[in-house]
């Protein structure tokens, strides 16, 4: 099985790959075909392949986020890009953000064609295929929907729902559905950790279940 593994990003992708990973690297272009702190002929020589290099010129690019057929980026501009992960090749640029808020993470579920953009402030949603702000998914009049419990962590995607820690110590699920909050619990004080999927079954009360786990800045853990 193939790996996945990003780097910060500026100008140039280049996408590698080894026997047992697969690497998306960036990083300013130089004239002579390099970048700037990798020597291709020294990679080609430790084995890895160059799949594909692709110049950008939307500058610094943020939030790279690779799914299974994609690599997402946000770029200066507060323009979400979607790209095949596969060749490189550039798909659409959609504007999402308004240099206002922070942008958090990039979330895709893949079976409604849909990706959300988390900011601190408000849920962006876009059309996975086409790149187009659809107000429908919000079930408001904007390709976005206001968010009263302030994120401040990226959202975690299970199969069904995304989660977030607060900036007040909530863990927050949104159904992406409908890009409204579907359920809160609170843990303690402000959240700064990601919520993280524990691996596996766990068995609760006879009962399968998968847990999540969030932490607040207090000390206090939560399984859910």
């Amino acid at each position: 099985m193939l790996k996945r593994l990003m780097t910060k990003m500026t100008a140039t992708l280049l996408c590698l790959t080894a026997a047992t990973c697969m690497t998306v690297y960036a990083a300013s272009a130089n004239q002579d075909s390099g970048i700037a702190g990798l020597s291709l002929s020294d990679l080609q020589k430790a084995g890895y392949r160059v799949d594909w290099i692709n110049q950008t010129s939307t500058g610094d690019l943020r939030l790279p986020t690779i799914t299974d057929d994609s690599f997402y980026a946000i770029n200066e501009d507060d323009n979400l890009i979607r790209y095949n992960v596969t060749t490189g090749e550039w798909l659409w640029s959609s504007a999402i953000g308004n240099n206002v808020f922070d942008l958090l993470s990039i979330n895709e579920f893949h079976d409604s064609n849909q990706v959300y953009v988390l900011s601190d402030g408000v849920l962006y949603v876009t059309n996975t295929l086409t790149g187009v702000a659809s107000a429908s998914l919000t079930g408001s009049t904007k390709p976005f929907q206001p968010l009263r419990w302030v994120p401040n962590t990226s959202a975690l995607t299970t199969s069904n729902t995304l989660v977030y820690g607060s900036s007040k110590g909530d863990l927050v699920w949104i159904n992406p559905k409908t890009g409204f909050v579907s359920s809160r619990y609170q843990i303690g004080n402000s959240v700064c950790s990601t919520p993280v999927l524990a691996e596996g079954i766990r068995s609760l009360n006879g009962r399968n279940r998968s847990l999540i786990i969030g932490t607040s800045s207090d000390g206090s853990i939560i399984a859910i």
